[in-house]
């Protein structure tokens, strides 16, 4: 993991300021027809790693120190829900060769929902900044330079009621992201996306669905020129018994021509869970092809095992597998391999804290590298109102 990719987010003073605003909006004017909520909420996390930046030939140590702030203000009418979510981090990593500054890093989520009998509108807009880092099949950044990555995105979506068993959803996506990076060949990287999806209740507990959709990249390159990709899938969602769902797609991804001819190839997904009163299992495979952010079209491969087991009602055990492999459009391979158990002990009403362990081998046509990370966390949560 890169050093500011592991930062969680702080807000300090300010928070107290828009908390009071806040407030002050939820209880005056038209604000009397809307039932409001506001959640606080604020962790600090310690993790040491004896390899920050993924690489063996030269492994550093370090111990990252992340603090969060998070605000949550929600309001539900009669026909319609909004919310606003700022969130702001800090970070900082001691004792490694070469300490980083403190890291600053806001984000936030805006939305805003509209519902009649039969359709229901929503719009959610969101803001975020993150370090840049080398790892791209990790943490899915392309650069070994030093900076950050700012995220812009917004989303729009329809969902129509057409009857008793059918819905029709219909959703436009927008996405820019930019660098502060040192380089004059990255420039800002746009996508935008339009999916079609149509969904019908076969019974109770079997949904079936078909999905098309098109989307345009401009990737962050001045020498490569912008794509479009053309998806199609048909998939299934069951619940097999009382205890195990089961859900899949198969489909195609066509991607225009562009030099060396027309790509068209299969892609899939299927996952599966089963829980039992203290215990729940969760599966996932898929196969995917996507342009990354330097204009090139990955196939990826990635499969995913999690257990989680309540203890008590205060302690939680869990544990998550996953691997990875990713071959690029030059036919370099990469793959990644985790494990991560961890344990969580609610304090009270209000704090839990967690302790986690996360082993990480990464390969690829250079070498192979290893990183041994635990990490304490504290976390505070509650409600400023009602």
């Amino acid at each position: 993991m890169s050093r500011s990719g592991r930062a969680s987010r702080w807000i300090g003073a300010s928070s107290w300021l828009l908390r009071g605003s806040l407030a002050a909006i939820a209880v005056s004017g038209p604000a009397l027809a809307t039932d409001w909520s506001l959640r606080f909420g604020a962790s600090e996390s310690l993790t040491f790693d004896d390899n920050l930046d993924l690489t063996e030939t030269d492994r550093d140590a370090g111990l990252v120190s992340s603090t969060s702030v998070d605000l949550n203000l929600l309001g539900t009418g009669k026909t319609y829900k909004m919310g606003l979510a700022p969130r702001v981090s800090v970070a900082k990593t001691f004792f490694s060769e070469e300490p980083d500054d403190w890291s600053y890093f806001p984000s936030g989520t805006l939305l805003f929902s509209k519902w009649t009998k039969l359709t229901t509108y929503d719009l959610v807009a969101s803001y975020s900044r993150s370090e840049a880092s080398s790892n791209e099949l990790v943490e899915g950044i392309i650069t070994e330079d030093e900076g950050d990555q700012l995220n812009y995105a917004v989303t729009g979506t329809i969902t129509h009621k057409v009857n008793e068993r059918n819905s029709l959803i219909w959703s436009n996506a927008a996405s820019l992201v930019d660098y502060t990076l040192p380089s004059d060949d990255l420039v800002p990287a746009l996508t935008v996306t339009s999916t079609g999806t149509w969904r019908h209740e076969i019974t109770e507990l079997v949904s079936a669905n078909l999905m098309g959709s098109v989307q345009y990249y401009d990737p962050d390159s001045e020498t490569v020129e912008g794509r479009l990709l053309y998806r199609a899938t048909a998939g299934m969602n069951a619940r097999l018994t009382k205890r195990l769902s089961v859900a899949g797609a198969v489909g195609a991804v066509v991607l225009d021509p562009d030099g060396d001819g027309t790509v068209v190839d299969l892609i899939y997904n299927a996952s599966a869970d089963y829980k039992l009163k203290n215990t729940g299992y969760s599966f996932s495979f898929g196969r995917d092809l996507s342009p990354s952010q330097d204009g090139s079209l990955n196939d990826r491969y990635s499969a995913r095992l999690a257990v989680s087991h309540q203890i008590n009602d205060l302690t939680t055990l869990g544990a998550y597998v996953a691997y990875s492999s990713q071959t690029d459009s030059d036919d370099e391979e990469s793959s990644a391999f985790t494990i991560s158990p961890s344990l969580s002990y609610r304090l009270s009403e209000d704090w839990s804290s967690s302790i986690s362990y996360r082993f990480i081998e990464t390969r690829d046509d250079v070498e192979t590298a290893h990183s041994n990370a635990v990490t304490l966390t504290l976390s505070y949560g509650t409600f400023l109102l009602p």
